[in-house]
């Protein structure tokens, strides 16, 4: 079956939201940064599922991380002032893209329609794909659903906003979980593996997904040769 659209998870798969946490955390606060990244992000997940089960209200990403990154701060005994507080929120605004991403994207962007879905805000999303390069032919953000991936809303809404046809669509990321979902609303899906996983892992991730690669350049290879 040929494909005609490739959606795309972000933060994770294409842009190095670990790497650009650690690096301003350890800009910010030294030595605990990876204690720190570590903890903001147990509660910026903490807080998307409370999201997710409708125990708190919707908040945009960027407010949720704030608030996470303050409490991890907090329990480690650093009291972060707002600059600082802002200077590692800010740093998901310049996100550094996987090395083969911006050229692989390029390549594509003339025969197939690239279209971001994201729980990044509407302003995060807008400035990490400009200082990233990626160019998009829509791009939906989670603040427009006030919903967080894996709610079945980002997904429902993305097929019928966008009118896409899923059996002619892949679904790429690199978070099984984000796949699993997409998978049960008819997406095909592509694992890009960014964790390093051992071969046995990579064999069962294969028998889970339509494709799995090592990065986007393979991947993009693999569904060229699938599509002939």
């Amino acid at each position: 079956m040929s494909t005609t659209t490739l959606v795309f998870d972000v933060l994770g798969t294409l842009l190095d939201e670990d790497g650009g946490r650690l690096a301003a955390a350890e800009e910010v606060v030294g030595a605990p940064a990876v204690q720190l990244v570590a903890r903001w992000e147990e509660l910026s997940q903490a807080a998307t599922l409370a999201m997710r089960e409708r125990r708190r209200p919707y908040a945009v990403a960027e407010a949720v991380s704030a608030e996470a990154v303050a409490a991890a701060a907090a329990e480690m005994g650093e009291r972060l002032t707002e600059a600082q507080v802002a200077r590692l929120v800010g740093s998901g605004r310049q996100l550094e893209p996987f090395p083969e991403v911006a050229d692989t994207l390029r390549r594509l962007a003339p025969s197939l329609a690239l279209v971001a879905l994201t729980n990044a805000g509407t302003a995060q999303a807008h400035a990490m794909s400009r200082s990233a390069g990626l160019r998009w032919t829509s791009l939906v953000s989670g603040e427009t659903i006030g919903a967080y991936k894996p709610d079945p809303r980002m997904y429902e809404h993305l097929v019928r906003a966008l009118d896409l046809d899923v059996r002619q669509c892949v679904f790429v990321a690199a978070h099984p979980w984000d796949l699993d979902a997409a998978a049960r609303h008819g997406f095909r899906t592509a694992y890009v593996d960014r964790a390093s996983s051992s071969p046995d892992l990579m064999a069962a991730y294969a028998r889970r997904f339509d494709h799995v690669a090592a990065d986007l350049t393979s991947l993009a290879r693999l569904l060229s040769m699938r599509d002939r």
